[in-house]
């Protein structure tokens, strides 16, 4: 890959990235104001451009995480999509590899959202397995994370 090929990528990439993360911004903002359609049509042409840069292979792992957290995180109902942002999430942490946490947690975390809890579980431990978290203060807020989910029980009705 030529440099100047791998530049374009990159300035793409903080392009998606950046325009992704201010429409959500503003899309919250909208929201709040209760200009529900402008906030609509905000994050509809972020996704757009997202799912543009997925099909056209330019899409880095940290568009896949961005676009993971707005699917995941999104106030628009018709945005906000939960299996999506798993499957987003497992591609971006996939991307990054094992070593990299702060995938690692942005899944874990879509995990709880999803009531996958044994996922979260795992995904957990594999973040807190990086060398990056060892005797960080996100270490102990991981572990208490762990516990809490592997404490809580679940009722089932028959």
């Amino acid at each position: 890959m030529s440099q100047q090929h791998t530049a374009d990528v990159v300035i793409r990439e903080r392009f998606v990235g950046a325009r992704l993360d201010v429409a959500q911004k503003g899309a919250a903002k909208d929201a709040a104001a209760g200009q529900i359609e402008v906030a609509r049509q905000r994050t509809m042409r972020a996704r757009d451009l997202i799912e543009r840069a997925m099909s056209d292979g330019s899409a880095t792992a940290k568009t896949l995480e961005t676009y993971a957290r707005a699917l995941s995180e999104s106030k628009i109902d018709e945005f906000r999509d939960i299996p999506k942002a798993v499957r987003i999430g497992q591609l971006a942490a996939d991307q990054y590899s094992v070593n990299d946490p702060e995938a690692l947690l942005l899944l874990a975390s879509i995990y709880r959202t999803a009531g996958r809890t044994a996922d979260a579980i795992a995904t957990y431990q594999r973040a807190l397995d990086c060398p990056s978290i060892e005797g960080s203060p996100k270490e102990k807020r991981i572990q208490t994370t762990i516990e809490k989910l592997s404490s809580e029980t679940v009722v089932v009705d028959d």
